[in-house]
């Protein structure tokens, strides 16, 4: 099983820079839930305007 800190390298990784990793979780910081969206859902359009993938997105959600 991998450590917490492997887990976030690997994230680092598909992210392709730390500083992308870090606008992940401010993204997810300014997201929350409203009208007919839930946090996530809400987390998942910004990225995705912001230019992030789904596997970007995804490896971002699975992190512990």
């Amino acid at each position: 099983m991998a450590t917490e800190q492997e887990l976030n390298d690997n994230f680092v990784r598909i992210c392709g820079s730390v500083g992308k990793a870090d606008r992940l979780q401010q993204l997810w910081n300014m997201s929350y839930p409203h009208y007919k969206k839930t946090r996530e859902q809400d987390f998942k359009e910004q990225a995705k305007r912001e230019g992030f993938t789904n596997r970007q997105i995804n490896a971002f959600l699975s992190l512990p």
